[in-house]
């Protein structure tokens, strides 16, 4: 058993790979993979400061809106629902804070 285990041996593939690796890439591929891996890492560290500034402005929304006069309230909400879509729409109308909006209101905002 002994004289087994000494003579079986590993041979590497003839391009250089080991068991499992994957295929040696040039220079340019490398770099191509290093720049794309920084732009992914670019992106989402964006995309977390963005839904942390959401996150901030959602949490003092409310806040805002409790301590501001009726007027300012009425157009605020009807800047929000003016260019927001049908569905948007629906959903800022049912905020509990939102006041009764007149359709003259909308020709203004």
């Amino acid at each position: 058993m002994k004289n087994l285990l000494n003579t079986t041996r590993f041979h590497a593939p003839a391009d250089g790979r080991g068991s499992g690796d994957t295929p040696r890439r040039s220079a340019r591929e490398r770099a191509f993979a290093a720049l794309e891996k920084a732009i992914d890492k670019d992106a989402k560290a964006e995309e977390r400061e963005e839904a942390a500034r959401r996150k901030a402005v959602g949490e003092l929304f409310t806040t805002f809106i409790e301590a501001a006069d009726h007027d300012l309230v009425v157009s605020v909400f009807a800047g929000l629902e003016v260019p927001a879509t049908k569905a948007n729409r629906k959903r800022i109308a049912a905020h509990p804070l939102r006041p009764v909006l007149y359709p003259q209101v909308w020709k203004f905002a």
